[in-house]
C-alpha cells in the first residue's frame, strides 16, 4: 500500500520533504512499474505547469506534459526537442508524462537527455532555507548534474533557443521499452561562411556523454570538414567514450550505432 501526499504549492512540498526526505517526488508516473511506498505528487501545482517563451530561451515547469510541449508547434521548438519527444510511447502517455519524469530516472538516462545535453540545457530546484517552509530556486545546467540535489525537487527546464543549420536526433534500441540496446543521439552544428561555428554532440543511456574540448576543436574547420579531420574527431571521441564504458558497461551495438552516427553526420556537414 503507497501512502501519496498531494500538494499545489511548492512550499508544501518543501515542508513534506523537510519531514521526510526518503519520500519520493511523483507526477505522471508513466515510467514507474510501481508506486513508491511513500510519495509526494506535484501534478496540481500551477506554476510547475506553466510554458514561458523569453527571447532566448523556453522555460517548461516540471510538470508539463509531453503533449503540450508538442502543442506549441515544430516551429517554436528546437527541432530535435519536437522530433526527440515525437520518439516517447504514444499521444496517450504523452498526454500524461511530463518533462521533469522523463529526466528524472536515476539508472538510466532516458530519451530528452541528450538533447537537452545539447541544447545546454539548465535545470531549476526548489531547495528549503534552513529549517522553515520557505525555500529558495537553484539554477543549475544538465551537464553538471549527476542526481537530484538532497532535499531539493525539480521545478523546470530551461532550453536556449539558438538557429542551428543542422540538426538530428536518433533514437536506438526497442520503440517501446527500455532494454541494453537503448540510447538517444543528437548531433547539432551552425556555420557562418562556409566554415563550423558551433558543434554539439550528445548520446545518452546508463550514462550521459558529452565533451565540449573536442567541439571546440572543431571551430572554424571548413566545411566539408576534411576526411583525415573526421577520423582525429572520431578517434578522439572514442577514446573518452571507452573511457565511460569503463564505469559504465555497454551494449556493443549499441557503442557501434553512436559512432556510426557520430561518422555519419560528421561527414553530412556541408
Amino acid at each position: 500500500m503507497s501512502t501519496i501526499s498531494y500538494s499545489e504549492k511548492i512550499s508544501k512540498v518543501i515542508f513534506l520533504i523537510k519531514e521526510n526526505s526518503s519520500q519520493k517526488i511523483i507526477a505522471g508516473c508513466t515510467a514507474l512499474a510501481k508506486l513508491p511506498e511513500v510519495a509526494i505528487s506535484v501534478r496540481n501545482i500551477s506554476e510547475l505547469k506553466q510554458i514561458e517563451k523569453r527571447e532566448t530561451s523556453l522555460e517548461f515547469g516540471s510538470v508539463v506534459t509531453l503533449s503540450s510541449i508538442l502543442k506549441l508547434g515544430k516551429q517554436n521548438l528546437p527541432d530535435v526537442l519536437f522530433d526527440s519527444i515525437k520518439t516517447i510511447a504514444n499521444s496517450n502517455v504523452r498526454n500524461i508524462a511530463t518533462i521533469g519524469g522523463n529526466i528524472s530516472g536515476r539508472n538510466f538516462r532516458h530519451t530528452l537527455f541528450s538533447p537537452l545535453l545539447a541544447l545546454d540545457a539548465k535545470l531549476t530546484f526548489a531547495k528549503p532555507i534552513f529549517t522553515n517552509i520557505t525555500y529558495k530556486t537553484q539554477t543549475v545546467p544538465l551537464s553538471k548534474i549527476t542526481e537530484i540535489p538532497p532535499e531539493a525537487f525539480l521545478t523546470g527546464i530551461i532550453v536556449p533557443l539558438a538557429d542551428w543549420n543542422y540538426s538530428a536526433f536518433q533514437r536506438f534500441g526497442p520503440s517501446h521499452e527500455i532494454s541494453d540496446d537503448s540510447g538517444t543521439f543528437t548531433f547539432l552544428a551552425s556555420s557562418e561562411s562556409n566554415r563550423l561555428s558551433n558543434i554539439r554532440i550528445a548520446f545518452a543511456s546508463s550514462f550521459l556523454f558529452r565533451n565540449v574540448e573536442i567541439e571546440s576543436k572543431l571551430l572554424g574547420a571548413y566545411l566539408p570538414l576534411e576526411k583525415s579531420l573526421i577520423e582525429e574527431t572520431v578517434s578522439a571521441i572514442t577514446k573518452k567514450f571507452d573511457e565511460e564504458c569503463e564505469k559504465t558497461p555497454m551494449s556493443p551495438i549499441l557503442r557501434k550505432q553512436f559512432f556510426n552516427q557520430l561518422t555519419l553526420h560528421l561527414s553530412e556537414l556541408k
